[in-house]
């Protein structure tokens, strides 16, 4: 694991500019004729690849399509011109992820897809296809931002694949539930779902023209992207649409929101967008507003407004505010994914599942942009777990350690048993073909552009090394880059990793499947050694490992095995076998105080060129969280 003070990391994040978007020289390519309608494309005059950007695979969501599923979008004789990228998808949230926010529309719902350098389209054998979903909390991202969706150029071309970027609904517009709309069309809090599954839908229809084969699909995505793969792995209705499914840094044990929570959250949208009566009002009987539809007064709204109108939960997951995430509808899915993976209703797919070393960085970072108080740590446990396992879970980790390491170690073996167990889950329940494998992704970015400096292997930060092919790395991210490339491609082209055969490509070794018997795993690293597999997991007693831990402070801890905690994760979910989020909690106000109005403070001097006046106030603002830090009783019970 990688630490480094929070208000490191925040400084460099102010200084350092990021990139918005890709520099890529490309000319006018061929025509495609697809069944939907001609495209043209554009060729990488570096590598070759040809893509064909923004392609629409449904009518633009707006009126009486606001809030509602989505429809195939009709065939059209015009050629469409793919060699530019259309706008995003609306965001809801203070990061938007997309590449500028004033390029964003309702009428976003595109595909994009890239051919391999050379490709004959009439020839045969057609190539293996690759979906991606991509990450953002269910409330930000795009196809097109390098943070979430890095320029696929050197995947595709190593890969030998054809790879289809998916923009889907964000936010209320694709995650909200109304009692209205399950009245209207059945379907509420998964329309998100219900776009990535037309899109699917498109490519069996048109990847053909593309050189594309529609029977070797493989479904990937990387957060929310992967966490939308655990829905419609297990939806019947998508039988045929992919053959296999790649999950990166996803729970699917996760218990998402029930249709009531759905609603609640929904007449708290449509109250906070003036569409509906607040409850306490209604409960005196007064009228509700004039409008006779809470759905048709949301679709008369400015949607930007209601994306951003409620408060989002800090770091997707801490504090108080919403989160969007899809909902249990009764028609989309009917239960939650892992009980319908435990009963073995899920599709006949082979599946490739794992997280990185240190998932919860980010999210700390998201959430404490400047400081982390030693109270953060009691609060997240009393808001997370009954008040018993709270209080073992306070004492089980080393006093020595910051409240930020010891967040941050909670999300990360969170993602890292979650996905363990899901693996055997998977493999248990699917049929005796079914191949599961399962990796750690341990590489810390050095020589990229990354801004995060010094919160390690974090959440998504394998992303750039998976897609991208940039000569700025060195030789041992290279080599780690080469690999993952390697096995994600051979996964697509139906090859069972497990097969000796294909390290001769990539210099790798066989990755052994993950079995109940021998629960092996995939490790991408390069301190000091290749990306190996770590056979038969040797783990140590809990109680052993508890103590060997305690002796190590800040820093200085050895290497973790990736599932070393996990005897003591697993015994945290609960009784269904689900991980409960955090549930709504207040912030002390002197970490609010500095995290959020000191940080606005900081960020209007970076803007305005003032550099150093932002470190001065940063630097104050440090000295007083040490000070107040002093101050407080490191709590070591939760009351």
């Amino acid at each position: 694991m990688h630490r480094r003070p929070v208000l490191a990391v925040v400084l460099c994040c102010f200084i350092t500019q990021i990139p918005a978007g890709w520099s890529v020289q490309t000319q006018p390519w061929d025509v495609v004729y697809t069944p939907d309608g001609p495209i043209q494309g554009s060729l990488d005059l570096q590598t070759g690849v040809v893509g064909y950007r923004s392609i629409p695979y449904a009518e633009a969501p707006v009126g009486r399509l606001r809030y509602a599923p989505p429809v195939q979008r009709q065939p059209w004789s015009k050629v469409h011109d793919g060699t530019q990228h259309g706008p995003s998808c609306i965001t809801s949230g203070d990061l938007t992820f997309a590449r500028d926010r004033e390029e964003a529309a309702a009428d976003c719902l595109t595909v994009s897809v890239y051919t391999p350098p050379g490709l004959n389209m009439s020839a045969q054998p057609s190539k293996p296809v690759i979906i991606y979903l991509h990450g953002g909390g269910f409330i930000m991202g795009s196809s097109t931002y390098d943070i979430i969706s890095p320029y696929p150029a050197a995947f595709v071309r190593d890969t030998d694949t054809i790879l289809v970027h998916v923009q889907y609904r964000l936010g209320p517009a694709g995650f909200v539930a109304l009692p209205e709309m399950t009245e209207e069309h059945g379907y509420a809090g998964t329309l998100g779902l219900l776009d990535q599954r037309l899109a699917m839908q498109w490519v069996q229809r048109n990847i053909g023209a593309f050189g594309g084969d529609p029977s070797r699909v493989t479904l990937m995505g990387e957060s929310a992207g992967a966490f939308s793969i655990c829905f419609h792995m297990v939806a019947p209705q998508n039988a045929g649409l992919f053959q296999r499914v790649i999950l990166q840094s996803a729970m699917c044990d996760f218990h998402f929101p029930t249709l009531e929570e759905g609603y609640e959250q929904g007449y708290q949208l449509a109250e906070a967008s003036g569409c509906a009566t607040p409850k306490d009002d209604a409960e005196q009987g007064q009228a509700a507003n004039d409008t006779s539809s809470v759905l048709d007064c949301l679709r008369s709204v400015d949607e930007p407004f209601v994306q951003e109108v409620l408060p989002h939960r800090r770091g997707l997951l801490m504090h108080t505010g919403v989160r969007w995430f899809p909902v249990m509808d009764g028609a989309y899915i009917s239960q939650q994914p892992i009980d319908l993976i435990r009963q073995g209703q899920m599709l006949d797919v082979d599946v490739i599942i794992g997280s990185n070393a240190d998932e919860g960085t980010l999210f700390a970072l998201i959430a404490y942009k400047l400081v982390i108080f030693p109270s953060a740590w009691p609060d997240l446990l009393r808001a997370t777990f009954e008040p018993d396992m709270a209080d073992f879970f306070l004492n089980a980790l080393p006093d020595e350690w910051s409240a930020h390491h010891k967040l941050t170690t909670m999300f990360d073996n969170l993602f890292a048993c979650s996905v363990r167990r899901m693996a055997g889950l998977i493999e248990e329940n699917s049929g005796p073909d079914t191949q599961v494998y399962l990796y750690n992704y341990a590489m810390v970015p050095t020589s990229q552009w990354w801004p995060f400096s010094g919160i390690g292997a974090f959440h998504s930060s394998e992303l750039l090394y998976l897609f991208n092919g940039d000569d700025t790395m060195h030789a041992g991210e290279r080599r780690v880059a080469k690999k993952l490339r390697h096995f994600w491609g051979a996964f697509a082209h139906d090859a069972h990793l497990n097969q000796s055969h294909l390290s001769a490509g990539a210099g790798a070794p066989a990755w052994p499947a993950y079995t109940k018997s021998s629960p092996n795993f995939f490790r991408f690293d390069f301190d000091g050694r290749d990306p190996h597999p770590v056979l038969r997991e040797s783990l140590q007693p809990l109680e052993q490992l508890l103590a060997r831990r305690k002796v190590f402070a800040d820093g200085q801890h050895s290497e973790e095995h990736p599932h070393e905690l996990c005897e003591l994760f697993d015994a945290l979910v609960d009784e269904n076998g689900y991980v409960h989020p955090p549930r709504p909690y207040d912030e002390a106000w002197y970490s609010w105080f500095l995290n959020i109005p000191v940080i606005i403070a900081i960020e209007f001097l970076v803007m305005n060129r003032l550099k150093l006046a932002a470190i001065v106030l940063a630097a104050m603002a440090f000295y007083a969280y040490r000070r107040r830090s002093q101050a407080l009783d490191d709590p070591k019970k939760v009351q």
